[in-house]
């Protein structure tokens, strides 16, 4: 019997895998320290004024709504400025 498997790309972040067991990793810090939701918004009118010259904010921000909410998170409440997620992956 042959399996065939899906061929998964790699990127400069890392390979699947990796990618997958960093976002266990927070999901179970943040867990750890009695977070359980988290609320943010993209909203440019709410950003702090701080200069972001090197851009971790915005890494930071690309790696939530493009990584991290995706697999490890689901919206609870979107009304008013900022969506509440609730973190759905971790060990617990």
């Amino acid at each position: 019997m042959r399996l065939a498997l899906p061929l998964v790309p790699l990127s400069p972040s890392g390979s699947f895998w990796q990618r997958a067991i960093r976002r266990v990793r927070l999901a179970t810090q943040l867990e750890a320290m009695g977070i359980t939701h988290l609320m943010y918004s993209r909203d440019e009118e709410f950003r702090l004024e701080e200069p972001d010259p090197t851009g971790p904010q915005r890494r930071a921000e690309d790696y939530f709504f493009d990584e991290f909410v995706p697999a490890c998170a689901r919206v609870r409440f979107a009304g008013g400025w900022a969506p509440l997620y609730e973190i759905t992956c971790g060990p617990g």
